[in-house]
């Protein structure tokens, strides 16, 4: 029984069946979770290792290097990378495509262990962490004018709050410094006392220990008896006993010291709209709607606003959940005015219940495929929502044809349930064909590699799962629908479309009588076309993506190393009245700038120095205002370099989009830092001189001035004085030595010891007296010496050599970042010549695009290979299918009018929909084929065979175009936020399906007939010789 039958013959089930498709999936739509981006794993293990007090130079020796010798060589990992600065190093393992990340890090782990022991004793424990791609939903900043302890207090209430809010996963704070219990050491009465740190360090924390008790029996019960010793105040260190003095009493701490509750050193600050802040960056967690979790964050606010002083304010800034609402109104409506257009045309050329049963397959396609998303946990996102509006049309393709081809049986006194089993039955085969050839060409994109891949595959999978549903409802369900709604003999008025398609038609079948007697005539014309597209093709420029507006722009502000937090804090003070005075009040929303801190480089996001700021400028949304963003920003770029006097430089940035490196990296790899520093300079200058080119910048720099004290070993073994304790001495003449930690309240607090409460010079540094075992105190010079240097602020490596990193940033405008890195390659390949051993390499966007235009070019040759097979089984030929397939070439063709039309470069999402394409442009030669085919037996000859089918099969494989043509016109002309970003891939299939719809129709009844010509040839030749003189002479040719 063929499927047909069994849909047609048992309605109520299938009407039942798809009655429980629509409602499982409309449950299961309104349940699927919102966000602006989907969560990906980001392939890499990082390795989080804190040295406090350590230069980069001794981090990278001590504690980068160790590590990467460890993970080198463990299966998975592909690159190793680290970033050594003061005090802190990161190592990453960035791991093979399909390997599974959890299994590397638990290796990871286990190799850090053995070399745990071989660490400095300063550095903490390694923290070895799986990355995942994550967006923080919202940023939420507290300013006021109050005393700081107020501030604090009130915004570290307000962050724990958020954090135990549901569906919250972290809450990180900018400006708010922890706690600490700050303990004055008063040198002279420790002299006098004859007490150094260490017997201070002992003190504190043996006091600051709870001592796990003894189980113990009374009367039958039991109950544990537990000593309880941890410091919770000042008061509780103030007494602790220290030393004894000659006289036998104790000395209380009290005694040789002040204490004090307050706050580790500043090292970053935050400021909102030009107001000194602290700023809390909120991440949700996986899978949790945005909207749901910003509605609870603002129902908090709003709460906590009101127990607030009114000197107080609490501002949200760059919330996320806006931009998804406002990105996903836009796709609804696209996708609203794709579907009306859809309607309209189905209505214009069937009848209304021929094109109500066809339009059927819009609901079920897609609430099938949010079950579908549901089940592999795919979130509701910008993409998912564009490959869905991308499908609109092209899930009622094979609806139209199945309608389409039951109507012309009942149009001929074809009973409808009869009608419906003979004309699904016949396009049967076809139609599983072009679902599958559609299939075919989005399966391979779904096995694109690097981040880039990994988001912009979720539109292939969402495309897929629409048309898997849409091929069950055009094989399953709608022959019931036809035999049960369509009426018998036809509809007695002919669909207002249909006058003026039979009009067309009609021209249409005059031409193709003409293009068939000069068939040779126009393959040569077609080829003279898609060579000439070819020539056009590779000289459009190509980038990873453009943008026509933002709402975002990021701006970098970097003053000189020796920069104080105070100084950086003023430059971006400057920054923010530049930009206030250069961006209208209606259009620009908010700034919010973190000084202190680095989040422009992907390589290092959140790189903390004082030198350093980021300015995040937030625009209202788009339908709130005309102006645009980009314009804007360039007049605050140009009014930032006039009137910012502190800063060394200032960059502009964007950031929207998904997420891709900077336009120009290159990574330049050596031994020695001063080679590198000059290779660096010497690139910089020349992206300078580059049209086009801007912020070029480099991450090796050397930092703040440092003196480096150098023991003498076998003078301080005299004195019996090792490293360590003439390291905490200095230490604690510095920025505060670090003793122990406890809780002040909720919070942890480091306990630091620190001479004095004013600044420590290098000459009081060396006349710094250190005790001795044996009582006495020598100063810090008679053992040491003491010398200026410098050293760099951050030192990076890559498969284990050191690296430096040169950025820029390219105006689209003006250049490309593909001809900017092509001529960086050639200066660079030149100018390592004179420099052995060292070499370089391309990051950031150019990596990304090479790698994604090389998993496309296999993407495609799969995609070329799986249509073919599928459409040899279905025409058992291996010639023909190559006649349907020589339409794929001429896709290039609408692909160049969609770009030129846009007024854009080649972008990759053009090229991916490209691709996308292949599958669907054969669907329509394939029909026409199988009806030539299945005519030619019956025909005269294969010429009239041709004639016929196109004229049957014109109505369908014109609405199909149009009907697909449609659903995407809505998204091809979007300009804006990141549906612009992916409006060329919407284009790319519109026009280039409209161009092959005019190929098939024209070009592939050529070659079907040329085909048979070299196939007659072929045949007379091959009798020909089977054959006498005599015969030779008698054979006539037809």
């Amino acid at each position: 029984m063929h499927i047909a039958d069994f849909s047609v013959r048992n309605s109520f089930f299938v009407n039942l069946l798809m009655g429980a498709i629509i409602f499982i999936g409309l449950l299961l739509a309104f349940s699927l979770p919102l966000e602006l981006f989907p969560s990906v794993k980001l392939e890499m293990v990082t390795v989080t290792t804190s040295f406090p007090g350590s230069s980069a130079e001794d981090v990278e020796n001590l504690v980068s290097v160790p590590i990467e010798q460890q993970i080198k060589n463990i299966s998975g990992v592909k690159i190793v990378k680290s970033i050594s600065s003061e005090g802190f190093s990161r190592v990453t393992a960035e791991v093979y495509p399909g390997e599974d990340t959890r299994r590397v890090a638990w290796d990871i782990d286990s190799r850090i262990n053995l070399i745990a022991d071989d660490l400095p004793e300063d550095a903490e424990e390694p923290v070895t962490k799986e990355e995942e791609s994550s967006y923080p939903l919202v940023g939420v900043s507290v300013s006021g004018d109050m005393p700081r302890d107020i501030l604090y207090s009130s915004a570290r209430r307000l962050r724990d709050e958020i954090a135990l809010l549901d569906g919250i996963d972290s809450v990180t704070s900018v400006g708010l410094p922890d706690p600490a219990i700050w303990v004055y050491l008063d040198y002279p009465k420790m002299v006098q006392f004859g007490v150094g740190i260490e017997e201070i360090s002992d003190a504190i924390n043996a006091k600051n220990l709870d001592i796990p008790g003894a189980n113990f029996t009374r009367n039958s019960a039991d109950f544990l008896l537990r000593t309880e010793g941890k410091i919770r105040s000042v008061e509780d260190l103030l007494d602790i006993p220290v030393a004894r003095s000659v006289e036998g009493k104790h000395v209380l701490l009290r005694d040789v010291a002040t204490v004090a509750l307050g706050e580790q050193r500043e090292n970053l600050r935050s400021r909102i709209n030009g107001r000194p802040a602290i700023t809390f960056w909120v991440e949700k967690q996986k899978n949790v709607d945005i909207l749901d979790a910003v509605d609870r964050v603002e129902q908090l606010v709003e709460k906590y606003e009101s127990e607030l002083p009114e000197d107080m304010e609490v501002t949200l800034a760059f919330d996320r959940s806006h931009w998804v609402e406002s990105r996903l109104r836009t796709m609804l409506k696209s996708g609203g005015l794709g579907f009306v257009l859809v309607i309209i045309l189905l209505t214009l050329f069937l009848d209304r219940k021929a094109a109500f049963i066809a339009a059927l397959g819009i609901p079920v396609s897609f609430l099938g495929a949010a079950i579908l998303m549901k089940m592999t946990g795919t979130t509701l996102n910008v993409l998912s929502m564009f490959g869905l509006i991308m499908m609109l049309g092209m899930v009622v393709d094979d609806a139209i044809i199945v309608v389409e081809n039951v109507q012309r049986y009942i149009s001929r006194g074809m009973e409808p349930m009869r009608a419906a089993v003979v004309g699904t039955r016949e396009v049967a085969w076809p139609v599983v064909a072009t679902v599958l050839t559609n299939i075919a060409a989005f399966t391979p994109l779904l096995l694109a590699t690097g981040l880039i891949g990994q988001f912009l595959s979720i539109i292939p999978k969402v495309a897929i799962f629409a048309l898997c549903f849409s091929l069950f409802e055009a094989l399953v369900i709608m022959p019931s629908h036809c035999a049960d709604w369509l009426p018998a003999n036809g509809t007695k008025r002919s669909p207002r479309g249909n006058a003026a398609l039979l009009r067309v038609r009609g021209l249409y079948l005059r031409g193709l009588l003409f293009a068939l007697r000069n068939r040779y005539a126009v393959i040569g014309c077609f080829t003279v076309i898609f060579s000439f597209s070819v020539f056009i093709f590779v000289r459009i420029p190509n980038v990873m993506f453009y943008l026509h507006d933002t709402q975002e722009i990021m701006v970098r502000v970097e003053n000189p190393p020796s920069s104080s937090l105070e100084h950086t804090t003023a430059s971006v003070a400057q920054v923010e009245e530049a930009v206030r005075h250069s961006v209208p009040a209606h259009v620009l929303k908010n700034t919010l700038s973190m000084v202190g801190m680095d989040m422009s480089d992907p390589d290092n996001l959140f790189f903390i120095g004082d030198h350093v700021a980021t300015v995040l400028i937030e625009y209202e949304d788009y339908s709130a205002r005309k102006e645009n963003a980009l314009e804007l920003s360039e007049i605050a770029e140009s009014r930032v370099g006039e009137t910012v006097t502190g800063a060394k430089q200032v960059d502009f940035l964007m950031t929207i989009g998904p997420p891709t490196g900077k336009p120009v990296d290159v990574k330049i790899s050596g031994d020695e830092i001063p080679v590198l520093m000059e290779i660096a300079s010497r690139t910089r200058e020349f992206l300078s001189s580059q049209p086009g080119v801007s912020a070029a910048t480099s991450n090796l720099v050397y930092g703040k001035p440092e003196a480096r004290v150098e023991i003498d070993e076998r003078k301080a073994g005299v004195f019996g004085i090792d490293k360590w304790s003439v390291a905490r001495e200095i230490k604690a003449l510095g920025d505060g030595l670090t003793v122990a930690k406890t809780r002040v309240g909720e919070e942890e607090a480091e306990i630091n010891l620190r001479y004095g409460r004013g600044e420590s010079g290098v000459f009081s540094v060396k006349s710094h007296q250190i005790p001795t075992p044996l009582g006495s105190r020598v100063p810090i010079g008679t053992i040491a010496e003491i010398t200026d240097s410098k050293t760099p602020l951050e030192i990076r490596r890559e498969k284990l050599r050191r690296t430096v990193t040169v950025t820029a940033e390219v105006d689209s405008k003006t250049t490309t970042s593909r001809e900017v890195n092509a001529n960086l390659s050639r200066h660079l390949g030149s100018l390592l010549e004179n420099y052995p051993g060292y070499s370089f390499r391309f990051a950031g966007e150019e990596e990304q695009y090479t790698q994604a235009i090389s998993d496309i070019k296999k993407a495609s040759l799969i995609a070329v290979l799986l249509i073919y097979l599928i459409l040899a089984s279905i025409l058992r030929s291996g010639f023909q299918p190559l006649i349907i397939m020589s339409v794929l070439p001429f896709c290039v063709t609408g692909v160049i009018v969609a770009i030129l039309l846009r007024g854009e470069p080649m972008t990759l999402p053009a090229i991916i929909g490209m691709v996308a394409l292949l599958g669907i442009v054969v669907n329509d030669s394939l029909l026409l084929l199988n009806f030539i085919n299945r005519r030619a037996k019956k025909m005269p000859s294969k010429a009239v065979a041709v004639v016929f089918s196109a004229r049957y099969r014109f109505r369908p494989i014109v609405l199909t175009t149009l009907t697909t043509f449609s659903g995407l016109f809505s998204l091809m002309f979007a300009y804006k936020g990141q549906a612009g970003i992916l409006a060329p891939m919407a284009a790319s299939l519109g026009f280039g399906l409209v161009f092959s719809t005019f190929v098939i129709l024209y070009l592939v009844p050529c070659l079907y007939l040329a085909l048979d010509d070299i196939g007659k040839r072929l045949r007379y030749f091959t009798r020909l010789g089977t054959l006498g003189l005599g015969g030779r002479d008698s054979l006539q040719i037809n």
